[in-house]
């Protein structure tokens, strides 16, 4: 457990560094508190420092966690993991404990109503050969308070692999043990004010199955973030990509060689008012099958967004 915190003060918290020609292993086994990670907070008005993790591997299995955490008036730092082979994030913590990397300011409902807070999330900056997230792994942007969400920039050279749902141990009031999908998102809460970031996605191939899920979410006052991926091959057998919008929406743009898609990729505008984003897809090829599809809508007064396809070669 490496903590860089300073809780109630003004004074910010100092960066974390681990810089090695080795692997970085953290995992959660049999540790019921959940302290099997790298943590970097400030509760007070200052802000949290930066987590900088240079590493020829980086896991974090079984729900151990990488997460910058602020409040009240700070500013969360940058996250950024450098692997020179392979990233994998794995599982979820008992508890809803969120495995995987987290960059979140929470606020609470008194502070939540200060609309002239001046705190951000800091970006998530990846950069692999190989990044995998499994069994309700997440790489999430967060904000439960008045903030703006930072962007989540990735840069994998070969493939991304976003797989499966992980239980958590928790029971929800129907007595059904809830699931949390592997993902990437950007979010804020029905607790937060502010705009969502971006999601930026470079690699080879992207294969997003059995739940996973890429998400930009606004569920309270401003913008969603855009989604931007770009790619040779995206294979879609999960959730999707989407975009959840409670008011204007941004866009959400594929470039890739190849698409098949079993799932939705989709921009919603679910406000009373407000508009939603455009997709543009620019493909060789794009295959929907077994009810796959590109949606666009609004159930609000606002308009839905603009769908775009430039399929060169194929389109079915």
């Amino acid at each position: 457990y490496w903590c860089a915190d300073r809780k109630f003060s003004s004074v910010q918290a100092g960066d974390i560094i681990i810089d090695t020609t080795e692997d970085v292993l953290l995992d959660a086994t049999g540790n019921e508190n959940n302290n099997t990670s790298i943590f970097n907070s400030n509760l007070g008005n200052g802000n949290a420092g930066n987590i900088k993790i240079n590493a020829r591997n980086i896991s974090t299995l079984n729900g151990a966690a990488i997460t910058s955490f602020g409040n009240e008036q700070g500013n969360t730092g940058n996250i950024t993991l450098t692997a020179r082979e392979n990233i994998l994030l794995d599982g979820i913590f008992q508890n809803s404990f969120i495995g995987g990397i987290q960059n979140s300011i929470t606020q609470s409902e008194e502070t939540t109503s200060n609309l002239e807070s001046t705190a951000n999330v800091g970006s998530i900056n990846i950069t692999a050969q190989n990044l995998t997230l499994t069994n309700g792994a997440e790489i999430q942007s967060l904000v439960a308070g008045v903030a703006d969400s930072g962007n989540i920039d990735l840069n994998i050279f070969d493939t991304i692999s976003i797989d499966g749902e992980g239980e958590t141990i928790d029971v929800n009031e129907d007595g059904i043990t809830d699931s949390v999908p592997s993902g990437i998102s950007s979010r804020i809460s029905t607790l937060g004010t502010g705009d969502s970031g971006d999601i930026n996605i470079l690699t080879n191939n992207l294969f997003i199955t059995n739940g996973g899920e890429i998400d930009v979410s606004n569920f309270r006052i401003g913008n969603a973030g855009d989604i931007n991926i770009k790619a040779d091959t995206i294979e879609l057998d999960g959730q999707g990509v989407s975009k959840t919008i409670v008011n204007n929406g941004q866009d959400l743009t594929i470039s890739a060689t190849s698409i098949i898609s079993s799932r939705t990729i989709s921009g919603n505008d679910r406000t009373v008012e407000g508009n939603g984003g455009n997709i543009s897809i620019d493909t060789n090829s794009l295959v929907a099958t077994n009810g796959g599809s590109v949606d666009a809508f609004s159930t609000g007064i606002g308009n839905a967004g603009n769908i775009t396809i430039d399929a060169k070669i194929k389109l079915f």
